[in-house]
């Protein structure tokens, strides 16, 4: 099983074509393909807010739908690199044989049922695509579509702080009269540890 991610605004169709030739070499027989989705409480929101949404369905935000305005790649080809490297990489010979004729009747059994489903999502997908989703053809900003006060581009990898060690972090609803003396200990014994 492999996973990967599409959809990023600036993807081109070489890019797509190199992710399909990297795929191949993982050998994989199974492939699942995610959108990028920006989340209004991860920094790739805040990195992404300066491109435009076409996905304004929020319910429609679930790694299964192209959310990002693909400034490269038309969104209708974007849908077709997807569903052609799924297919591409799941209908090779090697990949067929092991779903067909894997040694280990357990493991075929678990990889015929995943193609299985995996048969019957990719037609669903572009069929929902075709006729069921609504996408706009020039939708917001990111920033305005998500109504944040953020700057888009303010967090980078470079400005980002790095992880601190663990320490205990009291906890309002934990702490009371009866458990405050037992908060000190465990505060103690975290800050020891460590």
């Amino acid at each position: 099983m492999a996973a990967w991610v599409a959809g990023f605004a600036q993807e081109t169709d070489a890019d797509y074509w190199r992710t399909l030739r990297q795929l191949i070499s993982y050998d994989p027989d199974q492939v699942q393909a995610l959108y990028a989705t920006p989340h209004s409480w991860t920094p790739f929101a805040v990195q992404e807010g300066n491109h435009r949404v076409v996905q304004t369905d929020l319910s429609r935000w679930d790694y299964k739908h192209q959310v990002l305005e693909s400034t490269k790649v038309p969104n209708w080809r974007v849908l077709l690199w997807v569903k052609f490297i799924e297919a591409m990489c799941q209908l090779r010979p090697k990949s067929l044989f092991r779903v067909l004729a894997h040694p280990d009747p357990l493991l075929r059994a678990g990889m015929r049922w995943y193609s299985n489903i995996g048969k019957r999502v990719w037609v669903y997908e572009i069929w929902q695509w075709l006729f069921h989703d609504r996408r706009t053809n020039r939708g917001p900003k990111l920033i305005e579509f998500l109504k944040r006060p953020w700057q888009p581009g303010a967090v980078t990898q470079s400005k980002r702080e790095l992880p601190q060690p663990w320490h205990a972090v009291t906890d309002p609803l934990f702490v009371s009269r009866v458990n405050s003396g037992k908060l000190a200990t465990v505060k103690t014994e975290a800050v020891t540890l460590s």
